[in-house]
């Protein structure tokens, strides 16, 4: 059984990420196969996405041992390597990610992609550290304040696609409370889904 919080998101909603993320993972797996760099205008968009190899090479690495760390029941030590993937995601996108032109399949490819693996990274730091340091402990007002300042802020910093990813993971958050978490968790959703929807029209 999926080990839970009373302070973490609901575990199904991670999986509903997981999935369709991985989709659009081979996808771009597959054009990064398929570019030809012999060829000057794919050479281009293969820079573009070699780019972002060694960051999802990290993260795909760390997933892989939090894995065995997380069967072993080592829940502490498993967060390291969630920690690890969930900064170099959002470092790689914040810092080294190109803008996305939507004319270039790859460009679309590499925004969707990193962007995704960074917000659900957000949602595995979320789960696995609520239960790995706060399995049995209700949230506080302190985690409560912390919860709306840093997905506000990440809201505000992101574009439409790590904003959405931004209240999936807020919607997660509040499908795994009850009563006043809950509500605060819904309400701070509603909130970044308004200003997802206003960086999408910007």
């Amino acid at each position: 059984m999926t080990p839970t919080s009373p302070s973490g998101p609901q575990p199904f909603f991670i999986a509903g990420f997981f999935f369709p993320q991985q989709l659009f993972q081979l996808a771009w797996l597959y054009r990064l196969y398929k570019l030809d760099p012999k060829k000057p205008t794919e050479r281009a968009e293969l820079d573009e996405m070699v780019g972002f190899v060694p960051y999802y090479a990290v993260g795909n690495l760390c997933i892989g041992i939090w894995m065995i760390f997380w069967n072993a029941s080592m829940l502490k030590v498993s967060n390291v390597f969630v920690v690890i993937n969930s900064l170099t995601q959002l470092y790689y996108v914040f810092a080294k990610l190109r803008p996305m032109n939507t004319r270039s399949t790859t460009s679309v490819l590499t925004n969707v992609v990193s962007r995704t693996f960074a917000g659900i990274g957000v949602l595995d730091l979320l789960h696995n550290g609520s239960v790995a340091y706060f399995k049995d402990v209700p949230a506080t007002m302190t985690v409560k304040v912390v919860t709306a300042l840093g997905f506000g802020l990440a809201s505000a910093a992101s574009d439409w696609i790590l904003g959405a990813c931004m209240v999936y993971d807020l919607l997660a958050l509040a499908a795994g409370q009850s009563g006043e978490l809950e509500e605060f968790a819904g309400g701070v959703c509603g909130w970044g889904g308004g200003d997802c929807g206003g960086e999408e029209f910007r």
